[in-house]
């Protein structure tokens, strides 16, 4: 789940727990829904944000959907496993924030 380096943050999310019942409805909603219904995001602008060490989420997912979806920007964290929001939050939160400020006009 994590990049080489970036293993003792499994230590964190241990002590964080885990959430089955999250996890489940997930899966349960994900199954129930065909996969063309949302896979594909909409037509609004999005921000496709991969780790690049990720062997879950594999970054050519990301390429693959930035490269055939209109109005897609694609962000590549160098470093990071499957656990963006541990491994880099910070990075994490600089692309969020700065992607809905360029898409609002707030740094006009």
């Amino acid at each position: 789940m994590y990049a080489p380096g970036n293993e003792h943050l499994a230590e964190q999310d241990a002590g964080e727990g885990a959430f089955p019942a999250v996890a489940a409805a997930q899966v349960k909603a994900s199954e129930a829904t065909p996969k063309e219904a949302w896979s594909m995001g909409g037509t609004a602008p999005m921000l496709a944000i991969t780790c690049l060490l990720d062997r879950v989420a594999v970054p050519e997912n990301a390429y693959k959907i930035a490269e055939t979806r209109p109005n897609t920007w694609l962000a590549g964290l160098p470093g990071c496993g499957h656990n963006m929001i541990n491994e880099q939050p910070e990075e994490l939160r600089r692309l969020i924030v700065g992607f809905i400020q360029a898409r609002s006009g707030a740094n006009k």
